[in-house]
């Protein structure tokens, strides 16, 4: 009879060898620990590329601006410079003839009267200096004259209007002649009155005057009363720069 300790080894050895049948036909189990069910003699379907996750690719790298190039402070200088700027200089007022404002064909034509140019008399013409003036004499009714200021604005020339130096008398508004005009008489320096008459135009200043001189039982003058100095004034006014 067999040994005891020889059924053993020989009950061990089958035991092992069912073991080792069972575990070779038992499938692997996936990844996920269940048994695959593709059978072992076929081979698995190959991955669709739709549904295969897509390459990643690099993000395009950012395009740098260049730096911005810093501006050029303007230079005191300049900035004062800048800052302060001249007007543009007027252009220079014309010069202004007296000797065409009245002639003595004006008075003749306004008067009735023959006059000549004082000799005596200052023959300037408004250029540098803001002011000319005439006279002329007649043989028997005295002297005439012409007094033209140009003052530096048109205010002005209304201000200075206002205000008459002197004793006057008999005052009276001319209409329709320049800015604002008027007539009146003036105390000369000997008590005789000088007639006067009087516009503004703009800046200018026109007056047109004579006087009456009374010696003893002499008269001298007017050459023009009010009447024809006003005809003289409008002639004067129409000549103005």
């Amino acid at each position: 009879m067999p040994s005891l300790f020889s059924r053993a080894g020989h009950a061990a050895l089958l035991a092992l060898f069912v073991l080792a049948a069972g575990c070779r036909d038992e499938p692997s189990p996936t990844p996920e620990g269940r048994a695959s069910q593709v059978p072992a003699n076929e081979k698995p379907a190959p991955t669709s590329l739709s549904s295969a996750s897509p390459k990643a690719t690099a993000a395009p790298k950012p395009t740098l601006a260049p730096p911005a190039r810093a501006s050029a402070a303007p230079s005191p200088s300049a900035s004062a410079s800048a800052a302060v700027v001249e007007p543009p200089a007027l252009p220079p007022d014309p010069a202004l003839d007296c000797d065409v404002v009245l002639t003595p064909e004006d008075i003749k034509a306004a008067c009735g009267v023959d006059v000549e140019a004082d000799s005596k008399q200052p023959t300037e013409d408004i250029g540098a200096e803001r002011t000319c003036s005439r006279r002329w004499n007649s043989k028997d009714a005295g002297t005439l004259s012409l007094l033209v200021v140009r003052h530096a604005s048109d205010a002005e020339a209304k201000d200075r209007f206002k205000d008459i130096e002197g004793e006057v008398s008999g005052i009276e508004a001319i209409s329709g002649l320049g800015d604002i005009a008027r007539r009146y008489v003036k105390k000369g320096a000997g008590g005789h009155p000088i007639f006067n008459v009087e516009v503004v135009k703009g800046r200018f200043d026109v007056q047109v005057f004579n006087p009456k001189i009374t010696l003893g039982d002499t008269t001298v003058g007017p050459v023009c009363d009010h009447a024809g100095l006003e005809k003289l004034l409008t002639k004067a006014v129409t000549r103005l720069p």
